[in-house]
């Protein structure tokens, strides 16, 4: 028997993909990943009985399966690489110099909110919430809430299940893991699952950043978005960080990547150093 012939991707429809992701997600494709395309979308072509990527263009263009579909493309050519307190400085700033900045001997009764954007499968989301439940153990008085979103639905819903293999704990410190979460045993064994506890404290919800529309908490104290802008075209970049500007409060921070700056941004934010920026005005 004859192994089938890999979908062949001619430059024509890749540069209609290219256009067609970039409008809808502010992604960039480059020309040289043409491959990774190839790789990531081929099986749902075979699984929709498509003989070619031009079939599967013209299906994303139709009215009827437009809107479903371009999700399951996105899904698709989304990066979700991500752990557990990942780039710890950004974390170490949270608990030695922001949440001993909001401490009142009035007890005056303060909330405060974040906002991980692009949260992938959850883990900088719950990192958040660990620290910021250890904190309201000490002073009951403040009011966290944290609200993570992505673009990809099907990382969000394994975020919101709060489910992870044993091995991705390395990183979280000892205390932390055995106060906020239980360990699977059984058929759950090797697995660990977030308590209920730092779970309410977060909103999971679908969120396009390239085409942002009303978000169900802000404005926030602080914005984590980090090892997202790489992946999105300059213009977008540009409209990201306004989306930003215009949801944090005043002195409000925002954490980006190791490998990101901002652009076109420099007079909203000045730099804290170890890429924190902090909101001006």
């Amino acid at each position: 028997m004859n192994p089938i012939a890999p979908l062949e991707l001619h430059d024509s429809d890749f540069l209609a993909f290219q256009r067609l992701i970039a409008g809808e997600a502010g992604i960039q494709v480059s020309d040289f990943k043409k491959v990774f395309l190839v790789s990531r979308l081929s099986p749902r072509l075979k699984k929709l009985g498509l003989r070619s990527f031009k079939e599967y263009l013209r299906l994303l263009q139709h009215p009827d399966s437009q809107k479903e579909e371009l999700g399951l493309l996105i899904n698709q050519i989304t990066t979700n690489e991500t752990r557990f307190f990942r780039e710890n400085h950004h974390f170490e700033y949270l608990t030695e110099t922001f949440l001993p900045s909001v401490i009142r001997e009035d007890k005056t009764p303060r909330r405060i909110s974040f906002w991980s954007a692009g949260c992938a499968t959850g883990e900088e989301a719950y990192s958040l919430a660990m620290i910021l439940y250890d904190f309201k153990r000490k002073y009951p008085w403040i009011q966290p809430r944290i609200l993570a979103t992505d673009i990809d639905s099907g990382v969000l819903n394994k975020a919101q299940a709060g489910l992870f293999p044993d091995k991705s704990t390395t990183h979280i410190p000892p205390p932390l893991l055995k106060k906020y979460f239980l360990k699977g045993v059984k058929e759950w064994n090797g697995w660990i699952k977030a308590r209920s506890l730092i779970k309410e404290m977060i909103t999971f919800e679908y969120f396009n950043l390239h085409k942002p529309g009303k978000l169900s908490l802000g404005p926030f104290d602080g914005i984590f978005c980090r090892n997202v802008l790489i992946y999105f075209l300059p213009a977008s970049q540009e409209r990201v960080q306004e989306v930003f500007y215009q949801n944090l409060i005043p002195n409000g921070l925002l954490f980006l990547g190791h490998s990101e700056l901002l652009f076109g941004k420099e007079g909203s934010f000045r730099s804290l150093g170890k890429t924190i920026y902090q909101k001006i005005g």
